[in-house]
């Protein structure tokens, strides 16, 4: 069994393209196809958590999963897309005794005087 790992998480856009460009020069077409996201978790440079989504789906609702699939953790490092409560507990949750969280906070966040989990 593996230890508590360093677990970076985030997400990328991935676009979805029918016809070649070729096809839609010659035939005129220039509909969006739309695309879709990759949420990922790594650690030491491979990845250890994914998930597949559209792309109307907030990151944050994705993160318990991709801490989940990750098994036990040391720290989580993430984007303030990921500053939410339920992701800090999610991360607790899975997390060691020593639990690093490295989250940027948003630009609105303050300190919520009924959550004092941390």
């Amino acid at each position: 069994m593996i230890g508590a790992i360093d677990l970076v998480i985030d997400s990328t856009g991935l676009s979805i393209h029918g016809e070649g460009r070729c096809m839609r020069h010659k035939h005129g077409k220039r509909k969006r196809r739309g695309w879709r996201k990759l949420h990922i978790g790594l650690s030491d440079g491979l990845i250890v958590a994914s998930h597949l989504t559209d792309e109307q789906v907030p990151d944050g609702n994705i993160a318990p999963d991709l801490i989940k699939q990750a098994g036990s953790i040391s720290a989580l490092t993430a984007d303030k897309a990921y500053d939410q409560i339920h992701i800090y507990q999610a991360a607790i949750d899975r997390g060691s005794t020593d639990l690093k969280l490295l989250i940027h906070p948003r630009t609105d966040a303050v300190i919520s005087a009924s959550q004092k989990f941390l």
